[in-house]
């Protein structure tokens, strides 16, 4: 998928941990590279955990998820834009500094 900016939010194909399956997630942009990849911080929408960071739809500059979610920053991984299958919308610069400062943190720990 080309086009991509740091804070967009796309849904994208994601293997299961033990590799058996696949399923679509969401995901936040952080840091799209030169080539195919880009880094992104997994999205879910399971209840918040330490680490996790809330997002209602209303944190969304364009675009939106279906429900409120958790980012999570300790989930980040880098993925090829052929498993995009498309974006949802874009945080507000708000929501992706919070994101950017949590990761930040959770690295100089």
């Amino acid at each position: 998928m080309e086009g991509l900016v740091k804070g967009d939010v796309v849904v994208m194909t994601f293997p299961f941990s033990d590799l058996t399956g696949v399923k679509r997630r969401p995901a936040v942009v952080l840091a799209p590279l030169e080539g195919e990849d880009v880094i992104l911080c997994q999205i879910t929408s399971k209840r918040l955990d330490k680490y996790g960071i809330p997002l209602s739809r209303s944190e969304f500059k364009r675009g939106s998820l279906s429900r409120d979610s958790v980012i999570r920053p300790n989930k980040l991984f880098t993925g090829a834009r052929s498993v995009i299958t498309r974006k949802a919308g874009t945080l507000t610069p708000r929501k992706l500094s919070d994101v950017v400062n949590a990761v930040c943190r959770l690295i100089r720990e």
